[in-house]
């Protein structure tokens, strides 16, 4: 394949990339907003003491934080799939390889090992912890 065909091949898996992150970001923000409403939800049904609607709002919150943590690793295995593909695109050709060179070898460290969609897991696994925890004791009717 020539050069200006690599490149746009290169150009259009580069785009992919960038739809599939700003995707991540969107997915993100509306389980974020779904997980934050249970909790409003759940406040509501302890003050006013509709304890079915507690045990309800509990579980569905387990539920959906199990849902946003395959949602995101999801995400990422599309994202990371583009940006290989397109990595292999530009190692195919020691030319192109040398014109691209960021891509492959940059030119600065990375300021963590750990990419901002891993830390992103964060979030998803402490609404887990929690929603657990809320269930526990309800259960063992501490609330």
């Amino acid at each position: 394949m020539e050069q200006q065909g690599k490149l746009e091949v290169l150009r259009y898996l580069s785009e992919l990339a960038i739809k599939e992150a700003d995707l991540i970001w969107l997915r993100y923000q509306t389980m974020l907003i779904a997980s934050t409403g249970l909790i409003a939800i759940l406040g509501y049904s302890i003050d006013k003491h509709i304890i079915w609607v507690s045990y309800a709002v509990s579980i569905l919150g387990v539920v959906l934080a199990l849902v946003w943590l395959q949602i995101h690793r999801l995400s990422q295995f599309y994202y990371q799939r583009w940006q290989l593909d397109a990595d292999e695109i530009v190692k195919s050709d020691a030319e192109f390889a040398e014109w691209i060179r960021g891509r492959l070898a940059p030119r600065i460290a990375r300021p963590s090992n750990i990419s901002a969609s891993g830390y992103a897991n964060i979030l998803p696994v402490a609404f887990l912890i929690g929603w657990c925890v809320i269930l526990i004791t309800l259960l063992l009717n501490l609330i």
